[in-house]
Order: C-alpha cells, then sequence, then structure tokens
C-alpha cells in the first residue's frame, strides 16, 4: 500500500482529467499576486527540437512588476503543435540560460496530449528565478511548433511540487473552455490552451494567445473558486491544461 503523500486519485469528468495530490496542512495562506506576463513567443519551425529566448526579447522581465519580488515563482507554459502534434515529450526547461542556468521543473501532473490535430501542452516553474530580463531555452524530443508564454507570481508557497499547485486539471474535450475549482480564494489559476482554430475573446484575464501558428493560448484568473478558467470563441480539437497556485 502506497504511503498516504503518494496517493493520488483521478476523475474523468466531460473528458476532463482531475488530478488532485495528497492533502497538506492547513493554515492561512497569502494572497498570490502576479509580477509579470510575457506571451506570444514562438519557435515556427517543424524539425527542429530546441528554442532559445534571448534575454531583453520577448521573455518576462522578472521581478520589474508592482508587486515586490517576495517569494516568487516563474510558470512557463509549454504548446505544442504544427504538422507533428501530439508527439512532443521530455521537454527541458532553463531559466537564465548561459548565465546562472536555473533550471526549471514541470509541475505534477501538468501535461495533456491529443494527438497531430490536438498537439501537446506541459507547464514547468522555478522558486526564486533570477531577476531581470534573461535568457531562457528549451529542448524536447519531437519535430513540433512551439509557443512559449510566460508568468511570473510572488507570494507564491516556495515548497515547490504537488504542495505549490495543489490542482491541476487537463482536458482534451473540443473548444477552448477549461473548469478547474480551487478555495481559498488567495491562490491564482492559470491556464494553458492549444486548439486547431483561432482564439477571440477570453472570459477570464488574457494573458496572452497567438492565432499565427497552432492557435495558442494562456490566461489567469484573480479570484478562483469554481470557475470557467477561460472560453474563446470557436471549436476544433485541442488540449487544455490549469493549474492552481498556492499562497506562501
Amino acid at each position: 500500500m502506497m504511503p498516504l503523500l503518494q496517493r493520488k486519485r483521478f476523475l474523468n469528468l466531460n473528458q476532463a482529467a482531475l488530478y488532485v495530490p495528497a492533502p497538506g496542512g492547513g493554515g492561512s495562506e497569502s494572497t498570490v499576486l502576479i509580477d509579470v506576463v510575457a506571451g506570444g513567443t514562438s519557435h515556427s519551425g517543424n524539425g527542429v527540437a530546441t528554442y532559445t529566448i534571448a534575454g531583453g526579447a520577448s521573455g518576462p522581465n522578472v521581478g520589474s512588476g508592482p508587486n515586490g519580488t517576495a517569494n516568487r515563482c516563474l510558470i512557463a507554459v509549454l504548446l505544442f503543435g504544427g504538422s507533428a502534434g501530439g508527439t512532443s515529450t521530455s521537454p527541458v526547461c532553463t531559466w537564465d540560460f548561459g548565465g546562472t542556468n536555473q533550471s526549471m521543473t514541470q509541475i505534477p501532473g501538468a501535461f495533456v496530449q491529443n494527438g497531430a490535430s490536438g498537439g501537446d501542452t506541459y507547464m514547468f516553474y522555478l522558486m526564486a528565478p533570477a531577476l531581470g530580463s534573461l535568457s531562457f531555452k528549451s529542448t524536447w524530443t519531437g519535430n513540433n511548433q512551439l509557443n512559449v508564454m510566460f508568468a511570473s507570481f510572488v507570494s507564491v508557497d516556495q515548497t515547490g511540487g504537488a504542495t505549490s499547485f495543489p490542482v491541476v486539471q487537463t482536458s482534451t474535450a473540443s473548444g477552448k473552455t477549461i473548469n478547474i475549482s480551487t478555495s481559498p480564494t488567495t491562490r491564482k489559476l492559470i491556464g494553458g490552451f492549444n486548439s486547431g482554430s483561432n482564439f477571440t475573446t477570453a472570459t477570464d484575464n488574457d494573458i496572452g494567445h497567438d492565432n499565427t501558428l497552432n492557435t495558442f493560448a494562456v490566461a489567469a484568473e484573480y479570484a478562483p473558486g469554481t470557475n470557467t478558467l477561460v472560453s474563446y470563441g470557436g471549436g476544433g480539437s485541442g488540449c487544455s491544461l490549469a493549474v492552481a497556485i498556492k499562497g506562501a
């Protein structure tokens, strides 16, 4: 029998999979705040399995937001698509590439694939990322186009893993909507969406979307509860991923 802290359970609801880590301790949480966001950064060529974003280009300027730098966390959302969709595996992400080379970690359970028309979506995180507009590099196995979007948060629980990201939900349903619930409302949500048709209007905060490749988007929710994180116009095959972020 597995130890209690290693138990997981999966629920299938309307083609969605909800990953619920084992419960942690109690206590009050700080309110998670957004530092900066940066999105729509695209690697458009199939057949290449590496992509570097130079510092000062389209990546985030970590720590430059209005909410300070304490207990910060950088999240990178990787959305793979194109003619070889559904085949990208083993991504590796590095922040401050060529400098301190900080390795990012995949959020537990934060991965979904949906074949050639649906693509692949991953989320990676880094606690206490180096400050500034620095270089980012990703490598992977596969031949896909890649869109990378970033969000930096502060007042995040620095434990990492399932403690800092207590709810992860994925979906391969048609369209671009995902429902995720979390409490307390001090937490924030971030979602990544990969679809075969264009994105238009989001119901929640649109961090950024790119309709020039295989239509990728990321959004955040400022007041979590029971929410439809994003509902973009259009339909089409795709895959969606949403994560709750716990306060310090």
